[in-house]
């Protein structure tokens, strides 16, 4: 008897044991069945689509050029990208890119995006640049040329009338008038006169400053200056480049 029963439990364990091997091999199933729904869903969802590395905002301002940024949506996908280039102001001279939007479908208004979102790839991105980027002696050789030369200023202001400038110098001179209430400040380039004379920048004070402490009115002769300003060609002359300046203040 004792026999009997010994050998019923061991089948019903075994039976367990099988019974419990199948319950795991079935919920494997399942699992890898819905696993594999999921990826299915998940690839049919993105056909079409482009998750977008950055937000909106991370393209504005003077980061990207608008050449590299049209490139760079070319890369992800994108088969519809409208540019559109405007003149700076006061507001955004020292920026590449003013706005960018996308539209999504015919009837679309432009909008916005964040970071990981998903955009089609027959959206259509809008951007808005700066058609006048800020130059430097670092990004134009017109710039470079003319001052570290003479006779030429002029040429370089009427072909480079009301571009926003910007150069690291000197004060060369500084004139004040009408009882000390205005200033016109020279500025050449680099941290100390060159051995031979060369063309200027007179910075004239704009009429209007983002800050009112942009433009620092107590500069002397010598000292070291960061001068930002608006090309003026009716002001230039022969070796003076003039300028609205919009900054100055020392390095």
């Amino acid at each position: 008897m004792r026999k009997i029963l010994l050998l019923a439990l061991i089948i019903v364990s075994l039976g367990v044991v099988g019974c419990s091997d199948e319950i795991e091999a079935t919920e494997r199933e399942e699992i890898e069945k819905e696993y594999i729904e999921e990826d299915t869903e998940d690839t049919e969802a993105s056909e079409g689509k482009i998750e977008m590395p950055y937000g909106r905002d991370e393209y504005l301002g003077s980061k990207w050029t608008q050449e590299e940024l049209v490139k760079h949506f070319e890369d992800l996908g994108f088969t519809s990208i409208e540019v559109s280039g405007s003149k700076p102001d006061l507001r955004n001279y020292d920026q590449n890119i003013f706005e960018l939007y996308v539209e999504k479908g015919l009837f679309s208004t432009s909008e916005s995006w964040e970071a990981g979102e998903f955009l089609n790839a027959d959206d259509t991105i809008k951007i808005y640049y700066n058609e006048w980027p800020i130059i430097t002696v670092d990004n134009n050789e017109d710039l470079k040329n003319v001052l570290t030369s003479v006779d030429i200023a002029k040429d370089f202001a009427y072909k480079y009338d009301g571009h926003y400038i910007k150069v690291d110098g000197y004060v060369f001179h500084h004139l004040t008038y009408w009882g000390d209430t205005s200033h016109i400040i020279e500025v050449r380039l680099g941290d100390k006169p060159a051995e031979e004379d060369v063309c200027g920048i007179e910075a004239n004070k704009a009429f209007s400053l983002r800050k009112p402490g942009d433009f620092d009115q107590e500069v002397e002769e010598g000292d070291k200056v960061t001068v930002i300003g608006k090309v003026n060609k009716k002001d230039s002359k022969l070796q003076i480049i003039a300028v609205d300046a919009v900054y100055l203040k020392k390095r």
